[in-house]
């Protein structure tokens, strides 16, 4: 009786390390964020009215990240990324002029990436969860791939 006990007690606690192990490489981004344009500083290129940050994972470890945005015309603009977290390149199709994206882990609540056109780096970004998990700092600068304008704001966005 004490073999069996001990036995499933042992399974039980390698199922719960790998759990364990699993749920610690996943991204504590991962979920939906509104900007909280109050706290945003827009110091080169147009205010944003309002964007909606959504980052999925899949099992592969590939991120997917979707940004509804509505620009200071009142324009609205969807763009997605995906990519895995490894700094290699990763193409991007949509309407925002670079052609490539790559992200690179800092840590458990830090990310840099980097945004490209043709091979130059266009746009450079760094994401940081606050401790609580609660907030999340976007701070980017570089050009815009289609107007060649100046970017560079810090974003602010709380969970959902």
């Amino acid at each position: 009786m004490k073999a069996i006990t001990s036995a499933l007690l042992g399974v039980f606690l390698v199922v719960t390390s790998i759990a364990i192990a699993a749920g610690g490489a996943s991204d504590p981004v991962i979920g939906t964020w509104k900007l909280d344009v109050a706290k945003s500083k827009f110091i080169h290129g147009p205010a944003l009215k309002s964007d909606t940050r959504t980052y999925e994972e899949s099992r592969d470890g590939t991120m997917k990240v979707t940004l509804r945005s509505v620009n200071s015309d009142g324009s609205e603009t969807t763009l997605e990324r995906t990519f895995k977290q490894d700094g290699k390149d990763y193409p991007i199709s949509d309407s925002s002029g670079v052609d490539s994206i790559s992200e690179m882990r800092i840590n458990a609540r830090t990310a840099r990436y980097t945004e490209k056109k043709a091979g130059k780096a266009m746009l450079r970004g760094r994401r940081v969860l606050s401790r609580d998990g609660k907030r999340l700092t976007v701070i980017e600068t570089g050009t815009d791939a289609t107007t060649g304008a100046k970017i560079e704001h810090t974003l602010v966005y709380d969970k959902q």
